[in-house]
């Protein structure tokens, strides 16, 4: 539903004007909101990927490990453990 032409070119342009001010107020107010949320951000993106760092060091680590000589001999003592602790 359209409303009706204001007879007052001036007053229109006023209201158009007013709300124009309203929505750069509510921009800016939006922009300042998404830029602390980006300085709280920053912190945490450095956190996670120096914990995905270490992951992939651990990961490396266990790798490396897993595929050594000594791992791989001592693998019957570690299932006989294993069998020893489930009959208990």
């Amino acid at each position: 539903m359209q409303q009706p032409a204001m007879e007052d070119p001036a007053a229109e342009v006023a209201i158009v004007m007013a709300h124009l001010r309203a929505l750069e107020g509510q921009l800016e107010e939006e922009y300042r909101a998404r830029r602390a949320l980006a300085a709280r951000l920053a912190p945490l993106e450095h956190e996670r990927d120096a914990l995905a760092a270490r992951l992939g060091a651990a990961e490396a680590a266990l790798a490396a490990m897993e595929h050594s000589r000594i791992w791989r001999a001592t693998a019957p003592v570690r299932w006989l453990l294993g069998k020893l602790r489930r009959a208990r």
